[in-house]
């Protein structure tokens, strides 16, 4: 709504010249149990269409919500807290007051490890005002959901996005350094923005890391331990060097999942750069990450990873991009639910909630020898899709490599300034401002804004 296309394309531009108007709103008490029962119901249906073949949970779920259609009745309050003790006999008695301790339950050994997180383009159809606003919003969004579900954990990533939190919503930001500090707002990426990772110079994907760790360093006394680049658009074979360089040995990624010719035959490799440096990667067989928290995501954690013969674990990425808050409410309720029936049935994947990303691949380590289990893959990861970007808005990608070029030349001379100043005692390197153009430049390579695919 609000001009986006009804063909359901919502990446097409918006049609302007459509209208709405607002004829009343109404102010409501909802009935959260009747709120319930439609996500009990909701879960019971993804069971029954997502397990395949003729299974005892499977049965067990299309009856249940058969069942509950039966017993509901709009005009009959109480039908709604008869149908949900209906639905208990798939989520275990008493599933909703255990809360996050239903992950207490059940097997200790998880293969679906839930991460929430949301996409921020920094840059793609809209400007970077507007984009400071989707931080705001979608990240307090994020701060009250750790308050309401203990297990929650939020990563994120972009030293850009913390640094426009800093300066235009100072109470906000206090707020996500002490989650940060307690350990529940996950920092990830240890880069400036999420960038290309192919036609920036070798010296400005340095920059990248320096000034994003630096960030992050100063701000929140630790540096990343995971690069996380979840949309760029294929990256260079000089790229673990960098991120280990940086003092990351962790690696997520997901573009290449949208391969249109060769499908990328792995799901968690050590990717071997071309001096040699290697990172252990995982791309999720979840295959997004955006995830809604169904059941198929938790199913297809296991059912499309393509190593289970070395690591049959899947991180799953979940919560709306892109100004839609991250992960919902109705995302952590269904992520209990899930865990409820798998706690009684061995027929759905089991997935936890709380550890950080760094604990799933220590995880994945300590069950795959040190990684030598995992299968590798050397040199460059090519996406083979999106190739217009190395030729959209030429004027662009002029742009950066003549701003590359000047920042390096600006940097030797005030190097030589500084140098004379021995001689001379009124010269002082411009740091500040140096640091200030670079921070400009490397928010330019985000990886919609170079490859010229953005508005």
């Amino acid at each position: 709504m609000f001009g986006v296309p009804w063909n359901g394309d919502t990446i097409a531009p918006p049609d302007m010249n459509r209208f709405f108007g607002l004829a009343s709103a109404d102010l409501v008490v909802p009935n959260m149990d009747a709120w319930g029962l439609l996500a009990d119901f909701n879960t019971l249906k993804e069971i029954s269409e997502t397990l395949t073949g003729n299974t005892g949970l499977q049965n067990k779920a299309l009856v249940a919500a058969n069942e509950i259609m039966n017993i509901f009745d709009n005009k009959d309050l109480a039908s709604v807290k008869k149908a949900r003790k209906r639905a208990e006999e798939v989520f275990g008695e008493g599933w909703e007051k255990k809360g996050e301790k239903i992950y207490d339950e059940g097997t200790d050994r998880h293969q679906v490890w839930g991460i929430g997180y949301c996409h921020i383009d920094t840059a793609w159809l809209w400007p970077y005002r507007v984009t400071q606003q989707k931080v705001a919003r979608s990240w307090s969004t994020q701060v009250d959901l750790m308050e309401r579900y203990p297990e929650h954990r939020f990563t994120c990533s972009q030293a850009q996005q913390f640094k426009w939190l800093e300066e235009l919503y100072p109470p906000l930001f206090e707020r996500v350094r002490e989650k940060v500090k307690a350990g529940t707002f996950h920092l990830v990426g240890g880069a400036w923005v999420e960038n290309d990772a192919n036609m920036p110079s070798g010296e400005a994907l340095i920059r990248q890391f320096t000034h994003g760790q630096r960030y992050f360093e100063t701000r929140f006394g630790k540096r990343c331990e995971t690069a996380w680049l979840p949309d760029s658009f294929g990256l260079t074979g000089a790229y673990p060097q960098l991120m280990r360089l940086a003092g990351m040995k962790y690696f997520f990624t997901q573009k290449l999942s949208w391969n249109n010719i060769n499908v990328f035959p792995h799901s968690t490799f050590n990717w071997v750069g071309i001096d040699g440096t290697q990172v252990l990667c995982h791309m999720t067989p979840v295959d997004t990450y955006t995830a809604q928290a169904t059941v198929n995501d938790i199913n297809k954690g296991v059912t499309n990873h393509k190593n289970l013969e070395s690591s049959d674990k899947a991180l799953l990425v979940f919560g709306n991009g892109d100004g839609g808050g991250g992960p919902l409410p109705k995302m952590l309720d269904n992520l209990r639910r899930i865990r409820a029936a798998s706690n009684n049935s061995r027929e759905l994947p089991p997935v936890i909630m709380g550890p950080l990303v760094e604990d799933f691949f220590d995880k994945v380590l300590e069950e795959s020898n040190a990684g030598t289990d995992l299968p590798t893959w050397n040199g460059e990861l090519y996406l083979e899709f999106h190739r217009g970007t190395y030729t959209s808005h030429g004027s662009i990608k002029k742009g950066n490599r003549k701003s590359e070029i000047l920042l390096r030349d600006v940097e030797h001379v005030a190097t030589l300034a500084s140098l004379y100043r021995y001689h001379k005692h009124d010269y002082e390197y411009p740091k500040a401002k140096i640091d200030v153009c670079w921070e400009k430049v490397l928010l330019n390579q985000f990886h919609d804004v170079l490859p010229g695919s953005a508005m």
